[in-house]
């Protein structure tokens, strides 16, 4: 079985399905997202990176939570 969280789910169904396909989405919120080969590890904690159905990539993402609704 094999499920996601909305914003991977997203990033996926917006065609981001090749190494460097990228997403963005301003909403109430807002991100950017890639499809990669490489996880993207911020030490100061700033991104995150979803795992990607396909087991060989990544969704490396930065959000913020007040973007459309600032």
């Amino acid at each position: 079985m094999i499920g996601g969280g909305d914003g991977a789910c997203a990033t996926i169904g917006a065609g981001a399905i090749h190494d460097g396909d990228a997403y963005n989405v301003i909403g109430s919120s807002g991100w950017l997202a890639t499809a990669s080969r490489d996880p993207m590890l911020d030490p100061r904690q700033r991104t995150f990176t979803w795992v990607y159905p396909d087991p060989s990539l990544y969704i490396p993402c930065g959000t913020i939570q007040a973007a459309g609704l600032s």
